[in-house]
């Protein structure tokens, strides 16, 4: 998770040449609950049988995502960065195999679509009450 936290973190000093690969970026200690999180949803996606359980899940994370936009676009933000900086990092077959990596590769970034669009509805409804 801290790893993932890095995202929204601060950058090494002094900075590595490969921006995804700082050995000394510092991740965002605020951020690690909310990626946590996130991440189980992740999971928990990847855990789904079927079609109809997929679609739950992604129901219960766009729910997650609406009671984390409570602190901001930032905060949503945040979380999406963390989730993609994971998903381009994940290692092939360092850290597991094709397969595995594709599947993962592809629950982070619907996790990170639902918080997107969660964000977009949040900018839409502070436009409209402006």
């Amino acid at each position: 998770v801290k790893f993932a936290a890095r995202a929204a973190g601060t950058p090494g000093f002094p900075a590595a040449a490969a921006e995804l690969a700082d050995p000394k970026a510092q991740p965002n200690e605020d951020a690690i609950i909310a990626v946590d999180v996130f991440l189980r949803y992740t999971i928990n996606l990847l855990l789904a049988r079927n079609a109809g359980q997929r679609r739950e899940r992604l129901n219960l994370v766009s729910e997650a995502a609406t009671a984390l936009s409570g602190g901001g676009e930032g905060t949503v933000q945040a979380v999406i960065d963390c989730l993609d900086y994971l998903r381009m990092r994940i290692g092939v077959p360092r850290d597991m195999s094709y397969p595995a990596a594709r599947e993962l590769r592809e629950a982070l970034l619907d996790v990170s679509v639902v918080l997107l669009q969660t964000k977009m509805d949040l900018l839409a409804d502070q436009k409209m009450v402006n």
